[in-house]
């Protein structure tokens, strides 16, 4: 085990001090086994949880190669819960998941005082309760939801089948999110929920005589567009996002659920199941009401590219109505200038993801009953030619910030602004350091001894850059107590490059004012996107009005130059769509490199068994055969090395096509400027972008 002393400031009353103690390292040894000799690693912890004075945490194997669906099935390993008995004591597993469930998607501990029929339950009736999907004993064409609950008195825990639908093509669209307990304001009965991805929200009660929860045969809500993420009661009405709504239950004997806010303006370039939609909902206390009322807050998770994404919202609500009266944007991670920036010395943040669980809060902190805080916890894409250590991403020029980034929302009264820092967990961090990542889960100590003791674990999966993440889960503890305000001690302030462009103030940002017309090709281009040829960062995607550039991965590319509504309408095609150029249309722009421009012989020549031209073919497998797919001598362009045109602006790189890989759905064409090589790549690889329009007409 490890330990880091460095001074972390939660606000003036709360101060997470010294010591930060690693308690779990999933990559610590190689085969480690827990006291009962059973193995143990994990690549991400998903949740920690308190329950009857124990300490429990969800340790995950997906993109971990020792799992059972990359190891061989029956010695591969699957998702866990662990327990910690005591301060001092190690992790164990409590529950082995077993085959097919690759990861614990939530555990939560639910407490019912009374049973189904509204019955009052002396003593109270506490249960620990994990969720996943991915259940083994359902029809193949199914996708099935297992439930575990443990048996406190035994050690054990039951497995149980709630629900089941059509295997999706998507997995996620039956991922377990969230389970909360709630009190059905009219009945009085208490009542467990569970998130079911699309299919909405399912509920349970407690069965006294059966000692079991009894779960409702079907959702109790109707379906919603993305996989639902978070739960929260405010004011006592439940509320559930799903994609960029949130729906508030009606309580009664036979419920139902109404939109109370709809965000989906926040996201005018969609959104994807693998981001989500909206995170995090935590109830707050309302800003507004003198403390009589609460609010929710949540962070908004779009695709790269929507100035919204990354931001921290707050939705007031009429407490006796539930309805939404107001929504306030608090506060956004992208950008330099940002809270998230500033910790990181200035350096670029391309995108940031937080709240995962929600947001954990600590009040009162004083006398006044209306100061509060809130931690929320993130992973940031940053630039990494400063000297910033990251990890996965693109070489040395970004990546992953590779340590546990978190933030902190104070509010010292009702009525003034919240203030948020950007911390990081026994920061600031080295590349010597095991790549924490993220902080996705947070929560007290339940130990006596450790009054005042904040447990944090996680480390982000990023199947977006193909690298593993195997042993990569961790776990570890801060103490919180009342102290003076102590040095913030944030990341030295970062010396950023200067900008080297020939096409003036536009070249800055990558982008001329005006579109480029290719009289060969008949097409139209962009001319440029969001980073300058050197790689610097922009203060302004001067294009899509918002600060995170113009940099985003791939499955959200083509939504990107079709809805964008930035984009210059003047030039050759007025009115007419913007589009994500194919394979083609890319090679077109090639100057200099005959391999692969399609004015010279990749455009040509059959160069394969079938007579297919190689850089055309859909299949990835005929063209890495093709050596002229490989371009040229990197850097030997015409215009300073790029191999395009001299009048081109932009940032020479990768750019991204919309031509998919027949043999492999999750993979695109992309075209590497540098060289002119022409590859596939993964659609969660982050790219850069050239939008077109016009019809491809090859003079």
């Amino acid at each position: 085990m490890t330990s880091c002393t460095v001074v972390f400031t939660l606000v003036h009353l709360i101060v997470i001090t010294a010591k930060w103690i690693d308690t779990y390292n999933g990559g610590e040894s190689v085969g480690h086994r827990d006291p009962n000799g059973v193995r143990i690693a994990g690549s991400s912890v998903g949740q920690l949880e308190t329950h009857k004075g124990r300490l429990f945490a969800s340790n995950n194997y997906f993109m971990d190669s020792s799992s059972g669906m990359v190891a061989e099935f029956q010695a591969g390993l699957w998702g866990q819960v662990l327990r910690k008995d005591g301060p001092n004591a190690p992790w164990t597993v409590d529950l082995e998941l077993g085959a097919y469930h690759i990861r614990c998607e939530t555990l939560t501990s639910v407490t019912f005082k009374t049973n189904g029929t509204g019955h009052a339950l002396i003593p109270p009736v506490t249960l620990l309760v994990a969720a996943t999907f991915g259940a083994p004993d359902v029809p193949v064409d199914r996708l099935g939801i297992s439930v575990f609950v443990r048996n406190d008195t035994t050690d054990m825990w039951t497995r149980r089948v709630i629900f089941s639908a059509p295997r999706p093509k998507n997995p996620e669209d039956m991922s377990i999110r969230a389970i909360l307990g709630h009190t059905d304001s009219i009945s009085g009965i208490s009542m467990i929920f569970i998130t079911l991805g699309v299919h909405g929200i399912i509920s349970g009660v407690y069965n006294s005589l059966a000692q079991q929860i009894e779960w409702k045969q079907k959702p109790e809500s109707p379906q919603v567009d993305e996989r639902s993420l978070a739960i929260a009661v405010a004011n006592n009405k439940l509320y559930f996002s799903g994609g960029m709504k949130i729906f508030r239950r009606i309580d009664g004997e036979n419920p139902s659920y109404t939109l109370a806010h709809d965000a989906s303006d926040l996201a005018s370039f969609g959104t994807h199941s693998s981001f989500g939609g909206l995170r995090g909902l935590s109830p707050i206390v309302d800003p507004g009401r003198r403390g009589r009322g609460e609010s929710i807050l949540f962070s908004v998770q779009a695709l790269a590219g929507n100035p919204a994404d990354g931001c921290i919202y707050r939705i007031d609500l009429n407490p006796v109505t539930g309805d939404v009266t107001k929504r306030t944007q608090e506060m956004c991670l992208s950008g330099k200038g940002s809270p998230l920036g500033k910790y990181l010395g200035g350096a670029p943040v391309f995108y940031a993801f937080a709240a995962y669980n929600g947001m954990v809060g600590f009040y009162p902190l004083s006398r006044n009953k209306k100061d509060s805080v809130h931690m929320f916890g993130l992973q940031a894409y940053t630039d990494g030619r400063h000297g910033l250590p990251i990890w996965a991403g693109r070489g040395n020029l970004s990546g992953l910030y590779r340590g546990g980034l978190f933030c902190v929302r104070k509010m010292r009264g009702s009525f003034n602004a919240p203030r948020y820092t950007c911390k990081e967990v026994a920061g600031p961090s080295t590349f010597k350091n095991p790549p924490k990542v993220a902080v996705v889960t947070y929560i007290r100590s339940p130990f006596k001894s450790e009054e005042g003791t904040l447990y944090v674990g996680g480390h982000d999966i990023n199947p977006m850059f193909g690298i593993w993440s195997d042993s990569h889960a961790w776990i570890s503890k801060g103490h919180i107590k009342g102290d003076v305000l102590p040095p913030l001690g944030v990341r030295p302030q970062l010396v950023l490059p200067s900008v080297r462009s020939s096409h003036g103030m536009w070249g800055l940002f990558g982008w001329s004012s005006d579109p480029w017309f290719d009289a060969a090709t008949r097409l139209e281009w962009t001319n440029g996107r969001g980073l300058d040829r050197n790689g610097a960062a922009p203060t302004l995607c001067t294009w899509t009005g918002a600060s995170t550039g113009c940099y985003m991965p791939v499955f959200s590319a083509a939504a990107f130059c079709k809805n964008n509504k930035y984009l210059v309408q003047a030039g050759r095609y007025p009115g007419e769509r913007w589009r994500l150029p194919s394979i083609s249309e890319l090679r077109s722009f090639v100057r200099a490199c005959p391999n692969t421009s399609y004015h010279h012989n990749c455009g040509e020549l059959n160069c394969n068994i079938n007579s297919v031209d190689p850089c055309e073919s859909n299949s990835t497998a005929v063209s890495q055969k093709n050596q002229l797919c490989d371009g040229c001598s990197t850097f030997q362009g015409p215009d300073d090395g790029c191999y395009w045109s001299l009048r081109t602006a932009g940032r020479c790189s990768m750019y991204v096509s919309s031509t998919i890989a027949s043999d492999n759905p999750g993979r695109v064409w992309a075209l590497n400027q540098q060289n002119g090589k022409v590859l596939s790549v993964s659609i969660f690889e982050p790219l850069d972008i050239r939008c077109v329009r016009g019809h491809f007409a090859y003079e």
